[in-house]
């Protein structure tokens, strides 16, 4: 009697993991490793970073059309916001573009100022 095609991918697969046993029980072992975890998340989210302050490099502040400045991100409808920009680096770039859509980008003395605009200490 002929064999299915799903006899067929099971005989396959079980003589592929017999071929392969060490390097997938290696893989697995380093998929649940913890100091192996915690590096490739260092690893991960510097890259992240990396691509999300390409995204939004050199921006002007929209105020005082400073560049030089430390720049941050002022959301000009708070009730719309969803999460602060600074922390993103870790969301996909799709949520980070539409983060951005609603933010302001001004310099950090500009911010203050919108914040606290008779400039009066923070209490």
């Amino acid at each position: 009697m002929p064999r299915t095609s799903a006899e067929r991918r099971s005989e396959y697969q079980r003589e592929y993991y017999v071929k392969n046993r060490e390097r997938k029980l290696a893989a697995v072992k380093d998929r649940y490793d913890h100091d192996s975890k915690a590096a490739y998340d260092e690893v991960y989210r510097a890259k992240r970073l990396e691509q999300f302050r390409a995204r939004i490099a050199s921006p002007i502040c929209v105020d005082c059309g400073a560049t030089e400045k430390k720049i941050v991100w002022h959301h000009r409808d708070p009730a719309s916001k969803w999460t602060n920009v600074s922390g993103m680096y870790q969301f996909s770039e799709s949520s980070l573009i539409s983060e951005l859509e609603k933010c302001d980008p001004v310099c950090y003395s500009c911010h203050w100022y919108r914040h606290h605009p008779r400039g009066g200490a923070v209490k």
